[in-house]
């Protein structure tokens, strides 16, 4: 286990060791948050993802919100879900972009041809996007003990969702 930061300061630390005492499938409330602090923690949220990245880093501690609650303390074999969290924000956001550029693109009508090809290109590139993070993209990632290079995760993804034929190079 990595030794603690020295160099945070007393109200991080602080509140990172609530979060590290607080037990698996345990939940850590907005209040606890406050009397760890000693003074409201709504005004200085700030600290809670400094906190969080403390304990993620010190002890591999992960952790998800609860809306209007707090924020509860996941088993390791759980850590998966911060992916599919985290994908389903970058569709969200990746569809809204795309969708602001194609109606800016369309409404307008004093745009150049060169910047039409290049915000295309863009809505091309968050279709994309879009796409491998699907989670049937997710799905046709093959399993493995160690990380794999990018060039075998993408091949063995796409020969999954019909784009090559399996064992052909892309």
């Amino acid at each position: 286990m990595p030794f603690p930061s020295l160099s945070l300061s007393a109200d991080v630390r602080a509140l990172t060791d609530r979060f590290l005492e607080t037990p698996i499938g345990g939940t850590i409330t907005y209040a606890d948050m406050t009397a760890a602090l000693g003074s409201s923690i709504e005004a200085r949220r700030y600290l809670i993802q400094r906190a969080l990245h403390v304990a993620s880093r010190e002890t591999g501690a992960i952790f998800a919100s609860m809306r209007a609650v707090g924020y509860k303390r996941l088993p390791a074999e759980d850590a998966p879900l911060l992916g599919s969290h985290a994908r389903q924000r970058i569709r969200n956001t990746s569809r809204r972009a795309a969708q602001a550029i194609t109606h800016a693109v369309q409404v307008a009508n004093d745009i150049s041809d060169g910047a039409r090809t290049r915000a295309y290109a863009e809505v091309s590139a968050l279709a994309l996007i879009q796409h491998v993070s699907t989670d049937r993209a997710a799905k046709a990632i093959p399993d493995s003990e160690k990380p794999q290079p990018v060039a075998v995760t993408l091949r063995g993804m796409m020969a999954r969702l019909g784009a090559v034929e399996p064992g052909k190079a892309a």
